[in-house]
């Protein structure tokens, strides 16, 4: 397991960092499947699961989807993200 600190606000998301050496896979709220870190695209040190944060503060886990490591930092502002 990843662990990961957010400090939720409006229009925040949650996002975990997925290694490059584990595959995850998610189905999303449309029914599409993704996976994370597919080895037919370089991933950085790897993708990332994201999800928006529910209406309780928390993650909002019926709507994940995968972002590639590699276009992250370009999608969204990271400047107050923390690990744990």
């Amino acid at each position: 397991m990843i662990d990961i600190v957010a400090i939720p606000t409006r229009d925040s998301y949650f996002a975990m960092h997925v290694p490059i050496d584990i595959t995850v896979t998610v189905v999303t709220a449309w029914g599409d499947e993704l996976h994370t870190n597919h080895p037919n695209a370089p991933h950085g040190e790897g993708d990332y699961l994201v999800c928006a944060v529910g209406e309780d503060g928390r993650p909002n886990l019926s709507d994940v989807w995968v972002l590639n490591g590699l276009i992250f930092p370009d999608c969204y502002d990271i400047s107050r993200m923390r690990q744990r």
